[in-house]
Formats: C-alpha cells, sequence, structure tokens
C-alpha cells in the first residue's frame, strides 16, 4: 500500500509530516508547540467513527499546516484538503478562506486508517512513550488515541 502520509521525529521538539499524492506533496517541519499527533490521531478515530469532518493542525514557527478531512458516508471516500496559512495558530482565529490550499485528493477512508496507524505503530515501536517524551517535549505519546486505532485495525485486518 501506497503511503500517503509520512511523519519522522526530529531533534527534540521537532517533527516532519509530509503528504504525497500522485505528483503532488507538502512537507512541514512542525513544532512542539501544538499536540498535533494527538489530534492527528483524534480527527482519523472521528472519521473512522462516521463523523464526517475533521483537521489536524502543524504548527511551524511561524506558519501552521492544516489538513481538513471531509468523509462521504455513501462512499467511503475522504476527500484530503492540505492548507497553508503564514501565521502560527491560525487555526484559532483565521477562517479557512484565508488559508492557502496547496492540494486536494479522495482517498478510501480504510487507506487513510491504515497508513495514519502505521505512523503511529512505527513511531511506539521506535521510541516508546519515554522515548517520545523525550524528544518531543512538550506533549505525550497520545497512548489512547494509538491503542483504539490499533484495535481499529485489528477489526478491519480480521473482516478482511
Amino acid at each position: 500500500m501506497r503511503r500517503v502520509f509520512t511523519y519522522e521525529l526530529l531533534d527534540a521538539g521537532w517533527a516532519r509530516i509530509r503528504v504525497e499524492y500522485g505528483e503532488k506533496y507538502y512537507e512541514c517541519v512542525f513544532s512542539y508547540l501544538y499536540d498535533s499527533m494527538k489530534e492527528f490521531s483524534g480527527a482519523i478515530l472521528k472519521l473512522h467513527n462516521r463523523v464526517k469532518e475533521a483537521s489536524v493542525s502543524f504548527m511551524d514557527e511561524p506558519g501552521e499546516f492544516r489538513i481538513l478531512f471531509h468523509l462521504d458516508l455513501n462512499t467511503g471516500f475522504v476527500m484530503v484538503t492540505c492548507l497553508w496559512h503564514d501565521e502560527t495558530y491560525a487555526c484559532y482565529n483565521k477562517v479557512i478562506s484565508e488559508y492557502k490550499t496547496m492540494f486536494m485528493f479522495k482517498i478510501k477512508l480504510y487507506t487513510l486508517i491504515s497508513n495514519v496507524f502505521d505512523i503511529f505503530d512505527k513511531t511506539y515501536i521506535e521510541y516508546g512513550e519515554k522515548g517520545y517524551g523525550e524528544r518531543w517535549g512538550a506533549h505525550p505519546f497520545p497512548t489512547e488515541n494509538y491503542l483504539k486505532l490499533k484495535s481499529v485495525m485489528e477489526r478491519i485486518e480480521y473482516f478482511n
């Protein structure tokens, strides 16, 4: 399965997220200013629970990379919209129309869940809760969401 999202934990307080679909991609190095990984896993769990819209923000210094997810309950596809704003924490006081759209694509919900779970699973295996906390700093590894995603993946794999 092709990786759409890749994640790399860098030096203390920094990480890299890359979104790639077809010929288009966007990569952002983001900081610990915001608990992006908890929000990311939470957004994917919302989609799994049939919530039609979710989002995640990754804070650069300065700037914000924001990903919007819109689930079509009839088809099981998720429209993914990648946005950029030059201000950090724009999600708190800016409307979506003030963001620059980088690109958009559709992906099956199962593929999205699987891809995001793989990010968390790889990170957990490589660093564990303690190592993640030492490298990331302000926010602990989102263990509760990781375990929920793991449970979702086990059920999906059982029925496929």
